[in-house]
C-alpha cells in the first residue's frame, strides 16, 4: 500500500500501540484483587491512553517516506514483519 500512494507523498506504515491501561488497572492499589488478565497488564507496566496517544503522535510526526511499509513499535523502533 505504501508504494502506490507514495508518489503523492502519503507514508503508510504499522504503529504497535504497546500495552494500553484502558481501564486503569495502574490505579489500582491491590493488583491481587484483579482477574489474572488485568494482572497481566499491570505487570506490564501498560500505559495510560492518553501517554501511548501522544507516544504514538510522536512517531507519526516523525515519520518520512523512507519509513513506507514498515511495522513500528511506539517508540519509533522498527519490528520485523
Amino acid at each position: 500500500m505504501g508504494e502506490a500512494v507514495k508518489d503523492r507523498g502519503v507514508i503508510v506504515a504499522v504503529i504497535a500501540p504497546g500495552s494500553i491501561d484502558t481501564e486503569n488497572y495502574m490505579q489500582v492499589e491491590d493488583p491481587s484483587t484483579l482477574p489474572e488478565r488485568d494482572r497481566r497488564m499491570v505487570a506490564a507496566n501498560a500505559y495510560a491512553p492518553r501517554e501511548a496517544i501522544g507516544k504514538m503522535i510522536d512517531l507519526i510526526d516523525s515519520l518520512t517516506l523512507d519509513d513506507i511499509n514498515t511495522f513500528h513499535k511506539w517508540d519509533g523502533t522498527t519490528l520485523p514483519w
